[in-house]
């Protein structure tokens, strides 16, 4: 039974999400996630997009953690390129820009097809000082 409950919150979460990012119903979607990890915490999808949600409501720090968890919770996962993006959107809202390149550089290393993760590698980034003079950052991806 708890196989099958994990199966169908693993294929009903990312639609969650999006219909929740999409009305800017972000408080829906933390509960509902909130509530899946309640019923399992070591569900690591319900954790990342857990993360997600606090992105989209302005809660980096919380979104981080999450998103973190997530990952160690299921590092080898074959969504991993998806979540790092949510890692990176973390990084970028609090303020550490060459950490949310970092992320999004790996996202994209591990999933040429999924390309979000070069929206935080983009050269017009400010620095993590908050300077507004801008950095390029060093785009060197391997073939």
């Amino acid at each position: 039974m708890h196989t099958l409950v994990n199966e169908l919150l693993t294929r009903l979460c990312p639609g969650l999400t999006l219909r929740c990012m999409w009305t800017r119903r972000s408080e829906r979607g933390i509960k509902a996630f909130e509530e899946a990890i309640k019923f399992n915490p070591s569900f690591a999808a319900a954790q990342v997009l857990l993360g997600q949600m606090y992105i989209y409501d302005g809660r980096p720090e919380e979104a981080f953690e999450q998103v973190e968890k997530g990952i160690r919770l299921s590092p080898s996962d074959q969504r991993l390129s998806l979540w790092l993006v949510g890692l990176a959107g973390a990084h970028y809202q609090m303020r550490r820009y060459e950490k949310a390149v970092e992320a999004g550089k790996r996202s994209w290393s591990l999933n040429r097809n999924w390309p979000h993760g070069l929206r935080t590698s983009s050269p017009d980034l400010p620095n993590s000082a908050g300077s507004k003079k801008l950095r390029r950052p060093s785009l060197r991806f391997g073939h």
